[in-house]
């Protein structure tokens, strides 16, 4: 399993990151901060770990969501408040123990924080599919998912740009050839005539 240090060397390396979406470490009375302001006793050694290195920027890993460790935004009753209407509907009770670190319009990812796991289960809530919350193995399982998704899509915008750049270029080709042809076809036109 990949460790938050190394996670955060592949952004840098890959270059998944940018002004618009840095790689920024949260202080750790930030961190204390949002623990107090979602009511926890504790937070599990991953969480604190990545949130020091990348609480309040994480480059593309999160770029579609909100995670930053931001103490001015009661993130708990943000969510109860946002997803009130699906909770109620689909008689969904928010735990208690519940720390959320991951926010979007469609879904919110959280961990439960009695369990003594310093790498505890993921829980995403989805509006879309609200019967069925998804588990994912370990923070640290979703921190590894998000990477390859942001990789996997960099890597396909490389070829899509390279693709895009093979057909400029190839246009061009042929448009020079076309413009070298109506010259060489005007030249001799005009010694024709």
């Amino acid at each position: 399993m990949i460790t938050i240090t190394e996670l955060r060397d592949r952004l840098i390396r890959e270059k998944l990151f940018d002004k618009t979406f840095p790689i920024v470490g949260a202080m750790e009375k930030e961190v204390e901060a949002i623990r107090a302001n979602q009511g926890v006793r504790r937070l599990p050694q991953k969480y604190v770990d990545f949130a020091l290195l990348m609480g309040n920027g994480s480059g593309y890993l999160f770029r579609d969501t909100h995670v930053q460790c931001n103490t001015k935004i009661a993130i708990k009753s943000m969510v109860l408040q946002i997803f009130a209407h699906e909770f109620t509907e689909h008689n969904f009770e928010l735990p208690d123990d519940a720390f959320i670190y991951q926010v979007h319009p469609d879904f919110f990812a959280y961990f439960r924080t009695h369990e003594t796991t310093d790498n505890p289960i993921v829980y995403r809530f989805n509006i879309h599919f609200p019967q069925n919350p998804q588990l994912i193995e370990s923070f640290s399982k979703h921190l590894e998912e998000k990477y390859d998704e942001v990789f996997r899509n960099k890597k396909e915008q490389q070829k899509y740009d390279y693709e895009n750049a093979e057909r400029r270029r190839k246009a061009w080709i042929q448009a020079e050839l076309a413009r070298r042809r109506r010259v060489e076809q005007m030249k001799k036109d005009e010694k024709d005539s």
